[in-house]
C-alpha cells in the first residue's frame, strides 16, 4: 500500500512538471487533461520520494523551449531512486500524438460551434407552401446568436409513404436539427391510409433519422385545421396529429401542438387564414407556428 500511494504522490509531482512546461504552449496545456493515463505506465515504483521527483524534474522542466520537444524516461534515476526527466525520450511521440488528438477534438468542437445551425423542414404543403421558414431562421439566429439555415424538403400532396422515401436525403444533409410533419396527408381518406400505418412510417422515418454517428434534434408537429371540402375528406384528422404525440413521447422526441393557437382564433379569422380551407397564408403561419417552435428548441430564449 505504501509503495502505491509513493506512486501517486509521484504522479502528482510530475504533473507539477508537466503544468510548468504547459504554461509556455497552448498544446501542452491540452495534455494535463489526461496524464494519468500516460504517466502511471511511466513510474518508478521503487523508493525514492515525491519531493525527490519534483526536485530531479523542475530543473529539466525550466529548460524546456516553447516548442514543447519533451517527455520523460526510466530507466534513469536521479540520486535518491526517482525518474528523472528528459528531453528527445520515447514517451515525445505518445504524448505528442495525444496532443494532437485532443486539439483536433478542441477544434472541431470550435468549428462545429461557430458553424450555421442546419434546419430541415421535411412535410407537406404545409411545409413546402408554408412561407414560414424565414421567420424561423430570423427567430432562431436572435435566440442562438448564430447563422441559421433553414432548408426545406417537401411535397405537395405527401404522405408518410413519400417521407420514407426522402428521409435518406435529409440525413445526407448532416442537420442539427429536423421539423416533421405529414399527418394531415395521412389523414386524407383518398390517400387510404390506417391510422396504425400512419404511426409505423412515422417510427421507422424517426429511426432513420436517429440511425446516425450525430442524430439531430427531431421535432415532431401536429398543424394547422383544415377547413371546408378539404375538411370534410379528413374527418379524424385529430386522430392523426396524436400520433406525432404518442411517438414523440416514446421516442423521446419534441412535439409541438400548433392546434390550440389556431383555435384561439375566430371562425372569420379562420376562414381569412385559410383561404383554400387547408393553407395558411405566410403572415399568419409564421405567427403561430414560429413562436411555438422556438419555445420548444430554445425555452431559455427571450429574445
Amino acid at each position: 500500500m505504501a509503495a502505491q500511494s509513493r506512486c501517486f504522490l509521484r504522479i502528482d509531482s510530475i504533473l507539477n512538471c508537466l503544468r510548468r512546461a504547459a504554461e509556455h504552449h497552448t498544446m501542452c496545456a491540452m495534455i494535463t487533461l489526461i496524464p494519468r493515463i500516460f504517466l502511471l505506465s511511466a513510474v518508478h515504483k521503487k523508493g525514492g520520494s515525491a519531493l525527490g521527483c519534483k526536485k530531479a524534474c523542475e530543473p529539466e522542466w525550466s529548460k524546456l523551449p516553447a516548442s514543447c520537444n519533451w517527455g520523460c524516461r526510466w530507466p534513469g534515476r536521479s540520486q535518491d531512486g526517482d525518474m528523472v526527466c528528459a528531453r528527445k525520450s520515447y514517451p515525445i511521440f505518445v504524448l505528442h500524438i495525444v496532443a494532437a488528438f485532443v486539439s483536433m477534438l478542441v477544434t472541431e468542437t470550435a468549428s462545429a460551434n461557430d458553424a450555421p445551425l442546419r434546419v430541415i423542414t421535411f412535410g407537406t404543403s404545409l411545409t413546402a407552401r408554408g412561407g414560414w421558414q424565414g421567420a424561423l431562421a430570423q427567430t432562431l439566429e436572435r435566440c442562438t446568436g448564430r447563422a441559421v439555415t433553414v432548408e426545406t424538403l417537401a411535397r405537395v400532396g405527401a404522405t408518410s409513404r413519400w417521407a420514407l422515401e426522402a428521409v435518406a436525403d435529409v440525413t445526407a444533409r448532416h442537420p442539427d436539427i429536423v421539423l416533421v410533419e405529414f399527418a394531415v396527408n395521412d389523414a386524407a381518406l383518398n390517400r387510404f391510409m390506417l391510422p396504425s400505418t400512419s404511426e409505423a412510417n412515422l417510427r421507422r422515418i424517426v429511426a432513420v433519422l436517429k440511425a446516425g454517428s450525430r442524430p439531430p434534434r427531431i421535432l415532431l408537429m401536429a398543424m394547422s385545421p383544415v377547413i371546408g371540402l378539404r375538411g370534410t375528406i379528413r374527418p379524424f384528422l385529430d386522430r392523426y396529429y396524436d400520433i406525432n404525440a404518442r411517438v414523440a413521447e416514446a421516442e423521446g422526441l419534441m412535439f409541438v401542438d400548433h392546434r390550440p393557437a389556431w383555435r384561439k382564433l375566430s371562425a372569420g379569422e379562420l376562414a381569412s387564414a385559410l383561404p383554400d380551407g387547408s393553407h395558411p397564408r405566410p403572415e399568419t403561419a409564421s405567427r403561430l407556428i414560429v413562436p411555438a417552435v422556438q419555445a420548444a428548441l430554445f425555452p431559455n430564449c427571450h429574445k
